[in-house]
């Protein structure tokens, strides 16, 4: 419980995470704003003071849940890379059933999914994406200096883009996972106001739903589509783009994908899978891997 009547936990109080990584800087400041934002917007409007706080507590539950499982990642294939290394070795997570993991969501949900049907949810694919997200971050030179810059990064990182465009451009088309397409209230915090703002996201029957981008009925509409013909993927981008949302047309179906509101099949009817990224959320940021 992060929050409740008068009080939110910010920081360390709220969770804590491994030292080795200063990015517990950016939970801690995240948690602040949030708890800031919350704060303003129950003071002008009374009435939503428990939905402001499942918000806050979800928000925040998950960006810790993202931030857990990208050190996690980190941490396992650093005891493949050096094997003789007691300190990465004993991080290393090898099975579905690590006592170490209890009540995290993210492992809970990559258990379940441990078995030949759903490699993207399985200790293995967990390995997979941990490579994928040291092989574009990685360094080719290994003595620091000041001469270091982001452009030696970007080779991998564009090979690893053109292979994600041609996985997406093979879905023929797209099966919407539910019987419906709805729109739920949701907040989001405005990244140059910082206030708290009500906003409308996509989701199903079944209580999945797509929290990064706000969307509104003409979206819905675009995607209730699916529930009648078979779209695929280029001219879904095309219809969200026809839609006002051209910008992040891409990012919008990949999250669909990645919490499972959306599945991609190819012109054999195969399903195409589409990597899930390691990633961890803030405000008015995203890093993503």
């Amino acid at each position: 419980m992060f929050s409740g009547d008068r009080f939110f936990l910010c920081g360390d109080a709220a969770c804590f995470t491994d030292p080795s990584f200063s990015q517990g800087v950016h939970l801690a400041t995240q948690s602040a704003v949030s708890a800031a934002a919350a704060i303003d917007r129950i003071i002008a409007h009374e009435d939503e003071l428990d939905a402001v706080h499942q918000w806050y507590g979800r928000s925040y539950r998950e960006t810790y849940e993202q931030y857990h499982e990208f050190l996690a990642s980190f941490y396992t294939f650093a005891s493949f890379t050096e094997p003789e290394s007691e300190f990465w070795l004993r991080r290393r997570i090898s099975e579905s059933d690590d006592d170490r993991l209890n009540r995290k969501r993210w492992f809970e949900r990559l258990a379940a999914g441990d078995d030949d049907t759903d490699t993207a949810r399985s200790v293995a694919g967990f390995r997979d994406r941990a490579a994928t997200m040291i092989s574009i971050g990685r360094h080719k030179r290994m003595d620091l200096s000041d001469e270091f810059s982001d452009d030696e990064l970007n080779g991998a990182r564009v090979r690893w883009i053109t292979h994600l465009t041609k996985q997406l451009n093979r879905i023929t088309w797209l099966r919407w996972n539910g019987d419906e397409v709805l729109l739920r209230p949701y907040y989001k915090v405005e990244p140059l106001s910082f206030r708290l703002e009500r906003k409308l996201v996509i989701g199903n029957e079944l209580g999945q739903d797509m929290i990064k981008y706000p969307l509104e009925e003409e979206h819905r509409l675009v995607f209730e589509e699916l529930l009648k013909d078979r779209v695929g993927y280029r001219a879904l981008i095309r219809q969200l783009g026809d839609a006002g949302r051209q910008d992040v047309s891409s990012q919008i179906v990949i999250r669909l994908m990645e919490t499972g509101l959306l599945t991609g099949f190819d012109k054999n009817d195969n399903r195409v899978h589409i990597q899930d990224r390691l990633r961890f959320d803030g405000v008015g940021t995203d890093y993503e891997v």
